[in-house]
């Protein structure tokens, strides 16, 4: 090759991406492309390896938290989201090339989280490379996992987190019975909290148990029939 590209530290871009229930959050890390080099064939930049580790926690992270050796910042083998990635900066796809040049991660996160926090590990690659368009060429052939002699030392160590607010739905239930939605999502006694989208109508219905009579609702149902329709329009719905 006539040059050396630039190794580019991970920085993910995220977003939402709604269903039907519950939002699910998508972290993207995109490659630039390559460098032009004046070749017959399209090049392939240098190849690189990335490991992902992923944690959430019940409170918003503070820019001066994601530093090396923080508590918050996951790095343990439990906290592996993604063991190995091969990451290649690729040229524009034409249906024949290979693109490595992106990396999704995504889920939907706990109805208790507030953050979300990434540690981005990137490793050379010390594989072969296809002599004509420098496209790593993995002894595996999939390049899932890297072989020996194919994984070289760390690069960069990038953490990364989003505060995020998920809509949700809470009851807080006294005394003996149960509470239940049509969706059959919400069942509490047993679960009494679960996230729903911005707009959605719930239908919950009151049982008291045998020893026990309903009072009525307080929060975001009011009166004293059993059953109540409610409207999920803020960040932390409570009954």
């Amino acid at each position: 090759m006539g040059s050396t590209n630039t190794i580019t530290v991970a920085s993910p871009t995220y977003y939402f991406q709604q269903t039907a229930t519950v939002p699910v959050l998508v972290a993207v890390v995109q490659l630039p492309p390559p460098p032009p080099i004046p070749a017959p064939v399209p090049q392939y930049g240098d190849a690189t390896w990335m490991k992902v580790y992923k944690t959430e926690l019940a409170r918003e992270v503070a820019l001066v938290e994601l530093v090396e050796g923080n508590a918050v910042v996951p790095q343990g083998a439990t906290q592996v989201e993604t063991d190995w990635q091969l990451m290649q900066p690729s040229p524009p796809a034409d249906g024949k090339r290979r693109q490595r040049g992106k990396l999704v991660n995504q889920g939907s996160p706990k109805s208790n989280s507030r953050a979300v926090v990434r540690r981005y590990e990137t490793y050379a690659y010390t594989g072969t490379y296809d002599p004509i368009t420098h496209e790593a060429v993995c002894a595996d052939g999939t390049c899932s996992a890297p072989l020996e002699g194919e994984l070289g030392e760390l690069i960069s160590a990038q953490m990364a987190a989003v505060n995020i607010a998920i809509p949700s739905l809470t009851i807080a239930k006294v005394g003996g019975g149960s509470v239940s939605s049509s969706d059959r999502i919400i069942s509490c006694g047993s679960k009494c909290t679960s996230p729903y989208a911005l707009g959605t109508v719930v239908t919950l219905t009151a049982k008291a148990d045998s020893k026990s009579t309903f009072g009525g609702w307080t929060g975001g149902c009011t009166g004293a029939s059993t059953s109540c329709n409610m409207t999920i329009n803020s960040v932390k719905f409570r009954c």
